[in-house]
C-alpha cells in the first residue's frame, strides 16, 4: 500500500475499554447468565474475570464498536481532514485477551504535514486538552486517557535496570 498510496496521512490506535464500556459488560453478563441490571455494580474483579471467561463476547462487540468507527471516519470526510481513499488495520491482542486496534488512513486532499496548510490541519483534528468547559470529557480523559504506573510498569521498570546493569557488568568483565 505505501508503494501505491505514499506514506500513511495517520497512524490511529483504538483500544476496547472492556472493563468499562456498559454495553460490553451487559454482553458479558448474557453471556454469562446473569442480570444485566449488575452492570453497573460489578466489582473490579467481577469485570476482569468475565473478560477472561468470554473472550469471544470481547471479540465480537470490539468488531461492532470497529465497524462503528469505520462507518463514522468515512462519512465525516473532514473529521481526519480529508476523505479517507484508503486504510489498513490489524487487530491485536493484549496479555489478558483484550482487543486493540492498529490503523493507517491515507486521506485525500491534505497538504503535507510540513507546510503552514498541513499545521493548521493537525491543530484541527489532533487535540490533547482536558476541555475545562466539558465536564464529562474532561473526566473521560482524566480516567481513560492518563497512563498511571501500574504493577506492571513497575516490573518493567526493574528489568530495565537490570537489563542495563548486566550490559554495564558485560562491559567490566565480559565473561559474566
Amino acid at each position: 500500500m505505501v508503494r501505491t498510496l505514499g506514506p500513511p496521512t495517520w497512524f490511529l490506535t483504538f483500544s476496547c475499554n472492556d472493563l468499562n464500556w456498559l454495553d460490553m459488560l451487559k454482553a458479558l453478563l448474557i453471556a454469562d447468565g446473569r442480570d444485566i441490571d449488575d452492570a453497573e455494580h460489578l466489582s473490579f474483579p467481577e469485570r476482569l474475570n468475565l473478560v477472561q471467561k468470554h473472550p469471544v463476547v470481547i471479540a465480537r462487540q470490539f468488531t461492532l464498536r470497529v465497524n462503528a468507527l469505520m462507518r463514522f471516519l468515512k462519512r465525516n470526510k473532514d473529521c481526519l481532514g480529508g476523505p479517507i481513499e484508503d486504510f489498513w488495520y490489524r487487530v491485536e491482542f493484549q496479555n489478558r485477551g483484550s482487543p486493540h486496534l492498529h490503523m493507517l488512513v491515507w486521506c485525500s486532499n491534505i497538504p503535507e504535514f510540513s507546510t503552514p496548510e498541513g499545521i493548521a490541519v493537525i491543530e484541527r483534528v489532533v487535540s490533547c486538552s482536558l476541555n475545562p468547559n466539558d465536564s464529562t470529557l474532561r473526566k473521560l480523559v482524566e480516567d481513560l486517557q492518563i497512563h498511571k504506573h501500574t504493577a506492571t510498569c513497575k516490573k518493567i521498570a526493574k528489568m530495565m535496570v537490570v537489563a542495563l546493569i548486566f550490559q554495564d557488568l558485560q562491559a567490566i568483565a565480559p565473561f559474566v
